[in-house]
């Protein structure tokens, strides 16, 4: 099945907004990608298959970090065949065993997790991963809905940090909803903080309107310049920034020649990051 990438033609610059965590500093472009590599097996090959595939080539086409979304519980309860799917490689994984803040409640069981691997010698870690103000995020005012999940990487050899999202957004008419409270929340709660976000939106870009061309606008605060935004041409899955996104032609092209594909509607996606 054919894949083209490319950066939507739409472009925005965040401004900067005063009471910021961390003083804004110039941080050399970083390289990432995210895959929504789903829970169960397609074709024969088990999502720990995939996520190898992925770590391989991340390390081979110099990603600083990699987000994946629908880890199945049972891989990342395992250690041991967790590092068997980075062995090799120079990264090192953060883990969030849930995608719920409250897994108990019935109503947000879920099978899957985020996986996040990340080369120290570009990042460290400052904060661990955390749900991102999961108050924000709920199903008809009462429910709660899953909240993105936010980690804060120091930058080696440098004086800055910067906050990296995955995101499993919720599916079919609730993933709107979402976006609209994500738009809130990175509003409300992240101001001027350099920051990434990576994950599987389940929902698209209308140039026409609606919750994600909301949001694009949101965040750049209806300015023009770079753009800021990177997904696949009709695809759900995105990376978004307080700073530039370009496309990672080279690694996107290799990666949809190897197949890095799991089910139709998920492909893997890789872009460079200038803050």
């Amino acid at each position: 099945m054919k894949k083209n990438t490319w950066i939507f033609p739409v472009a925005y610059l965040l401004a900067s907004v005063p009471g910021s965590e961390v003083a804004l500093a110039v941080i050399p472009p970083l390289n990432v990608g995210t895959w929504n590599v789903h829970p169960r097996s397609i074709g024969g090959q088990a999502p720990r298959d995939r996520i190898r595939a992925a770590a391989t080539f991340g390390a081979n086409h110099g990603q600083a970090i990699l987000a994946f979304q629908e880890v199945p519980l049972t891989l990342l309860g395992n250690a041991a065949q967790l590092a068997l799917t980075y062995n090799g490689t120079s990264y090192v994984a953060l883990t969030m065993s849930a995608e719920y803040p409250n897994p108990s409640v019935a109503a947000n069981t879920s099978p899957s997790g985020y996986l996040i691997l990340y080369n120290p010698n570009v990042v460290t870690v400052a904060v661990g991963p955390q749900f991102f103000v999961p108050g924000e995020f709920h199903q008809l005012s009462f429910y709660q809905a899953r909240p993105p999940v936010r980690v804060i990487f120091n930058v080696v050899n440098q004086n800055a940090q910067v906050a990296f999202f995955s995101w499993h957004n919720e599916a079919g008419s609730m993933a709107a909803d979402q976006v609209v409270n994500l738009q809130h929340a990175l509003s409300n709660h992240h101001p001027g903080m350099s920051w990434i976000f990576t994950g599987d939106f389940n929902a698209q870009v209308n140039p026409n309107g609606g919750a994600m061309a909301d949001l694009i606008h949101s965040i750049n605060n209806n300015q023009g310049g770079p753009s800021n935004w990177l997904g696949h041409n009709q695809g759900i899955d995105f990376i978004l920034s307080s700073g530039q996104v370009t496309d990672n032609a080279t690694a996107n092209a290799d990666a949809n020649a190897q197949g890095l594909r799991s089910d139709g509607r998920h492909l893997s996606l890789f872009g460079t990051i200038s803050l």
